[in-house]
């Protein structure tokens, strides 16, 4: 995927290996020969968080685009979220505060409640009323409210073929 140097990597010697920092807290996402990362590790765990280990030159990097697509991914869809809340005649801070007193905690952190891992490859697991009705709705109140709301009408895409890949019928045709 990666072909050239990046401002992240780290070349001691000879060698490369793609190393990434998270914005957010001192993590460091590391792809290259793994006994040159190990090398190298004493230095990155000198400075503290997290040193995850992802594989050849390169996957770091693709590791940190996938961690920033969903960040971006999670705030469009947090804007489009309130957007048809205030098309429904709700105001955004009650909104956002109710959504802040409801949280339980990030998707990601319950991922194994959400994916199963078969042959090396996520799986969504079954989540029939989130998926044949809730997400079709939500998509369907974007498209009749007039909303730019791409990832609602995409997230409807998706929970269509998610619904025929777990054998089912779409709850709410879609329009």
């Amino acid at each position: 995927f990666f072909k050239q140097k990046t401002a992240y990597e780290i070349r001691p010697r000879d060698w490369s290996s793609d190393v990434c920092s998270s914005d957010l807290h001192t993590a460091f996402l590391v792809g290259g020969p793994a006994e040159l990362v190990a090398e190298v590790r004493p230095y990155l765990e000198s400075l503290g968080g997290h040193i995850y280990y992802f594989g050849a030159l390169g996957t770091g990097n693709v590791a940190k685009l996938a961690k920033n697509f969903a960040n971006t991914a999670s705030r469009v869809l947090l804007s489009e979220t309130v957007q048809m809340a205030e098309a429904g005649g709700i105001a955004p801070q009650a909104f956002f505060e109710m959504m802040e007193a409801e949280e339980h905690g990030s998707l990601v952190s319950q991922w194994r409640k959400l994916f199963a891992v078969e042959s090396g490859r996520a799986v969504p697991k079954p989540s029939p009323n989130l998926f044949n009705k809730d997400v079709l709705l939500a998509a369907e109140l974007a498209k009749s409210s007039g909303l730019d709301a791409p990832l609602a009408q995409g997230a409807a895409r998706t929970a269509l073929a998610w619904i025929a890949r777990w054998g089912m019928k779409a709850a709410v045709p879609s329009r």
